[in-house]
């Protein structure tokens, strides 16, 4: 099947897996929606509350990613092997539950110390979940993961598009304390939906199940000690870290930059996440697809895009709205290869196995440039005044991640592709087929 066709509509196989596994995505897609989302996306919609009621700086303030994603770091690079042997169901009512417990946390917030605290539970919850998530989604899908990954964060943008709206219509805007009790009504979205949801409709067995085979099919059996010799997993590991670096950065200072400096009104600003949100909706699963058809070259793509969206930040963001709806929508595009990249990296590199191992690993890099992204970009706007060196920097840093990506070679991706295409070739001419080495992974 030619890449035009597959373009016009999905390859029959990876429509098939999609029908077939349909409960699997809806599970996976509230996860996110609530359990996710609202721990990573709530906090940085409350900063300018936090800025009037307490007089912190926005350093302070942001350095609540810090904390999260450093506790995050350490959650990733051990929650792969933890998922392996307990399973992932309970990883993610665990951290489902941590989630919960941080948003109810906010009201009683006295000080930065406990604040920071709850960064550290929020960074157990939203890590944890997105590694089981990868996890779940790669092993249960063969031929259709990028997609079924794409789809899956469809929920991350759907709960980035809600929350602002959720904070407009909880906290009033001139009620400087009200993000408390916003927060704590915030969290019974996970209470009550998402914990029944992994409770009652995820079976462990059937994970397990699909576990077994993927690891049947692997073409590489690769443990710890081999992956650090690894170069592409290091190479791998530069691009992740930058790409969050930039990514989180944007999104923790987007309300600083827009609403206190750009004079955008938070009712614009809801809006502006909308656009933002849509676009990231759209993006992913068209993301995911087209990284099933070309591999590493279509994320590096959307690195790109990022790099280029953060270059023209001040004269889109600063211009007439139009534009600056514009600027939002290629965040949100560029923003939909954050979090899938590494899933469909991995899967077309190293194959189906030790999934947990190399997930993890790499979520844990991730977390490093969340963390260390959004702190320096407020401090860079703490000490010039403005956010004009911090654009050129992280368009720089994001271009240099498309580079380093793209000398990752995708041999399991390769190895699937040239089966299928020889399979093909042996329905259409049997004479004319010559037999291949079986792929073992994904195409």
């Amino acid at each position: 099947m030619s890449q035009t066709r597959i373009f016009k509509g999905f390859d029959p196989i990876v429509a098939t897996e999609l029908k077939k596994k349909w409960y699997i995505l809806a599970i996976a897609m509230i996860t996110v929606i609530f359990a996710f989302s609202l721990p990573a996306f709530a906090p940085q919609n409350i900063y300018d509350y936090l800025e009037r009621d307490f007089g912190w700086s926005r350093a302070q303030i942001t350095a609540l990613a810090t904390s999260k994603y450093l506790m995050g770091f350490l959650v990733a690079i051990s929650v792969g092997i933890i998922i392996d042997r307990l399973g992932v169901k309970k990883v993610l009512l665990f951290v489902s539950t941590v989630g919960a417990i941080s948003m109810s946390a906010f009201y009683f917030v006295p000080n930065l110390m406990v604040y920071y605290g709850i960064g550290i539970l929020m960074g157990i919850a939203t890590t944890g979940s997105i590694v089981a998530l990868k996890v779940f989604i790669s092993r249960s899908f063969d031929h259709a993961v990028g997609v079924a990954f794409g789809i899956t964060l469809m929920g991350m943008s759907i709960g980035q598009l809600i929350v602002p709206y959720l904070v407009n219509w909880l906290i009033p805007v001139d009620d400087v304390s009200g993000w408390r009790l916003g927060m704590l009504q915030m969290s019974l979205f996970i209470w009550c939906i998402s914990l029944p949801v992994l409770m009652f409709g995820l079976n462990e067995k059937t994970i397990e199940a699909n576990r077994t085979e993927a690891s049947k099919k692997a073409d590489y059996d690769i443990g710890f000690r081999d992956l650090m010799k690894d170069k592409r997993f290091w190479l791998l590991a530069y691009a992740v870290t930058a790409v969050g670096f930039v990514d989180q950065a944007y999104i923790q200072n987007a309300r600083f930059l827009l609403v206190a400096d750009l004079g955008v009104t938070t009712e614009m600003f809801a809006y502006l996440i909308t656009v933002y949100a849509i676009a990231g909706v759209l993006a992913r699963p068209a993301l995911g697809l087209l990284a099933d058809i070309i591999s590493v070259k279509g994320v590096a793509m959307v690195y790109v895009l990022m790099g280029a969206t953060a270059l023209l930040t001040l004269p889109l963001a600063a211009s007439a709205p139009l534009m600056l709806i514009f600027w939002m929508a290629l965040r949100g595009i560029s923003h939909s290869g954050v979090m899938i990249d590494d899933v469909i990296i991995v899967k077309h590199t190293f194959g189906a196995k030790n999934m947990g191992l190399i997930l993890g690993l790499l979520t844990g890099f991730v977390n490093l440039g969340f963390a260390t992204g959004p702190v320096l970009m407020a401090y860079i706007s703490d000490t010039t005044g403005s956010y004009a060196l911090a654009h050129i920097i992280f368009g720089a840093v994001s271009i240099s991640a498309a580079a380093i990506v793209l000398l990752i070679k995708p041999e399991v991706w390769l190895a699937g592709r040239a089966a299928r295409e020889a399979e093909r070739a042996a329905e259409n001419d049997p004479a004319a087929a010559k037999p291949s080495a079986s792929a073992g992974g994904v195409s």
